[in-house]
């Protein structure tokens, strides 16, 4: 009979897998292996991250951008800043969107393109303060940024799986032993092991209600 365990790292290297099913088979893996911390990533990357505080998120999901301002004479214009830290923290957004919606932008994506991201209406008032201009301000995201949390989910889920085949789970099936289970309660599958701690990251404040929502040409 197959190992789940194995399948999950064929899978990771196969562009063939939509990344929406090999994260569904990687939390009947967590549910049943009864590995909390891979459960609720899962979970949140499935269903998007919603009011997940800032601080939890992994650094793949803070986005980088360019700040612009849309002139109705000119178009959308990067904004200038004479504050180095504002333009730092206006050129980041954590980004709360399921994988699912994330693979739906990219579909349809140029490389010529970006996806608009706006701002909360607190930001965008202070930039219209600073601007001296009521004009609307958003972040312009590249396709690439966004591509990268994709990749990124996908090489935690493969590193993952090849630790766990490490520690002698394998699974049968989509079945695990009371030994294996024992065995992945014994270790430590930390999510920050696989893609680093997030907690220096300078963000974007004030960004409840922003989405990465609509693509447009510059």
């Amino acid at each position: 009979m197959s190992s789940i365990v194995l399948e999950l790292q064929k899978e990771s290297i196969s562009k063939g897998t939509p990344l929406t099913d090999l994260l569904r088979k990687a939390f009947i893996v967590a549910k049943k292996l009864k590995i909390p911390e891979f459960e609720i990533w899962i979970k949140r990357e499935l269903d998007g991250y919603g009011d997940t505080p800032v601080k939890q998120y992994p650094k793949y999901r803070i986005i980088q951008g360019t700040p612009k301002v849309f002139n109705p004479y000119h178009g959308w214009q990067p904004i200038m800043f004479a504050d180095s830290e504002q333009a730092l923290l206006l050129s980041q957004q954590p980004c709360r969107q399921s994988i699912s919606e994330i693979e739906h932008l990219l579909a349809g994506a140029n490389n010529d393109r970006f996806f608009e991201s706006p701002y909360s209406a607190e930001t965008c008032t202070q930039i219209m303060e600073a601007i001296g201009m009521d004009l609307r301000s958003s972040l312009h995201v590249a396709p690439s940024s966004m591509n990268h949390i994709v990749d990124s989910v996908r090489n935690i889920v493969l590193q993952w799986a090849l630790r766990l085949e490490e520690d002698g789970i394998l699974g049968e099936g989509i079945s695990f032993s009371e030994t294996e289970v024992l065995k992945a309660h014994n270790a430590i599958y930390s999510i920050n092991y696989f893609y680093g701690d997030v907690s220096n990251s300078q963000i974007q404040q004030g960004t409840k209600s922003s989405k990465q929502s609509q693509e447009n040409h510059d």
